[in-house]
Formats: structure tokens, sequence, C-alpha cells
């Protein structure tokens, strides 16, 4: 059985149009893959994706369906460490990429168990 994830990230989303980009064999040369995932972007599994899902920057929170959402802060807060480590890994994307992300900052990715 497989369960609905929310991740709030503090970075960029990997895009449909990213993914695309990923994914055609005119950017093999610069392709690779690292302990997070390709390209610079954290990869999560979808069961549903037609392109890889996932994020560049940090995870803040994670949200699993049919969890009682309890004491969550007023305000979505991040520390300095976090935002300085989110946007270094943003700033050392391939700028063919990050010129198809959305601007930087909190964003919410949808992913399967």
């Amino acid at each position: 059985m497989t369960a609905a994830i929310v991740h709030i990230i503090l970075g960029v989303p990997l895009t449909d149009e990213v993914g695309e980009k990923i994914s055609h064999p005119d950017y093999d040369e610069k392709w690779f893959e690292d302990d997070d995932g390709e390209c610079g972007f954290t990869t999560l599994y979808s069961g549903h994706a037609m392109h890889p899902i996932g994020y560049c920057g940090v995870e803040l929170y994670r949200l699993w369906e049919g969890q009682v959402l309890e004491n969550l802060p007023p305000k979505l807060a991040y520390s300095a460490d976090q935002a300085e480590e989110a946007r270094s890994k943003v700033d050392a994307l391939d700028p063919d990429l990050s010129r198809l992300c959305p601007p930087f900052g909190v964003h919410l990715i949808w992913s399967t168990s």
C-alpha cells in the first residue's frame, strides 16, 4: 500500500521542465548522479510521475498521509545554516537547469511511499 508524502523544502523544486531537460539525450554530457540524486537534485519516489520529481535545497519538514498534524510552528521557520546550505546547493546547479526553476523559496513537493 502506498501513502502520499509532502516534503516542505527550502530551495527549488525539480519541475517537469527540468526533468525533461535532464532526460533529454542532448543533456547526456552534463548528466551526473550523486548520493542525493540526479544533476544536483534530491530525487523522490512517485509511482505516477512522468519525469523525476524532487528538489534542490534542504527538506524542512516531511508530512505523511494520515498523520495528525500537532505542534507545528505557527510560522514556517528555518535556520540561517539551512538557508545557507540550500542557497549553496541551488547556486551549484547547472545554469541551463537553474533557468528552468521557479524562484528560490519554500515549496511543497509531493511523493509517494
